[in-house]
């Protein structure tokens, strides 16, 4: 019989016949542990938690049990205790949970930089409209991102003064060695069911940037060194090969 504690009445039917045993390390000692296909199929559905491993603790089988869901804040709370918090991580709500990442690195503004110069240029030179805001607060559904770059028109820039969210069209992201690529995909998906027709992942650590365009920003390019990334259709004259976005200052003396 598995030594488990865990009851065996949760709905779930499988074989509680013993399958096999393990050693496990828990407060600095060695003890045997043993595990069902019960346990098993708990593990599957938590993957985060250990919940098929049963140990001894003070003479008695103990299991961890799976994690509870996470607590559920209103975007008011959530605009109270993360807004305003300034301590090198960016904070998202997603429909009542909070979402913790990685704030662009110092070591990455010049990027931010090259990014601003070059629509800077363009403006003057066509009279482009609209601005790049740099991690502005906007609501993609219904979940709450902040892009490290956005592309917002002045038609749009005049609807926010009145309240109203609007999506931008064209965004980039600065991925750094920080971020988890699975929340990388997860805020696409955001992007995606928005309407947003053109997404820029900015890679420094690789000197790549990865270009997202087409319907449901199904088609990805790879930008390295000469080869050029645009913005079309949303800014078509927004180009920059990945050299020029890479391009660090001359070391100061």
């Amino acid at each position: 019989m598995c030594n488990c504690a865990l009851p065996k009445e949760s709905g779930v039917k499988v074989n509680a016949t013993l399958i096999g045993s393990m050693n496990a390390e828990f407060a600095g000692r060695k003890v045997r542990s043993s595990f069902c296909a019960y346990c098993l199929t708990l593990q599957k559905m938590y993957p985060m938690v250990s919940v098929a491993t049963s140990i001894e603790k003070n003479g008695k089988p103990a299991h961890f049990m799976p994690p509870k869901p996470p607590k559920l804040i209103s975007w008011e709370d959530f605009g109270r205790r993360y807004l305003a918090r300034e301590d090198g991580n960016k904070y998202e709500w997603l429909n009542g949970t909070v979402e913790k990442s990685g704030s662009t690195d110092y070591t990455q503004f010049f990027i931010v930089k090259n990014l601003m110069d070059c629509f800077i240029r363009l403006k003057n030179s066509i009279n482009l409209e609209g601005y790049l805001i740099p991690e502005g607060d906007i609501f993609f559904g219904q979940h709450h991102r902040r892009p490290d770059v956005a592309y917002v028109t002045d038609e749009q820039i005049a609807h926010t003064a009145y309240g109203e969210n609007q999506v931008p069209g064209f965004v980039i992201e600065v991925i750094s060695k920080k971020d988890q690529m699975d929340l990388v995909h997860k805020k696409m998906d955001d992007y995606r069911n928005a309407g947003v027709k053109v997404v820029w992942h900015i890679f420094p650590a690789r000197e790549q940037v990865h270009v997202y365009q087409g319907k449901n920003l199904s088609q990805m390019l790879v930008c390295i060194g000469d080869a050029s990334c645009s913005a079309a259709p949303v800014l078509p004259d927004f180009v920059m090969t990945a050299g020029q976005i890479f391009q660090k200052p001359p070391k100061p003396a």
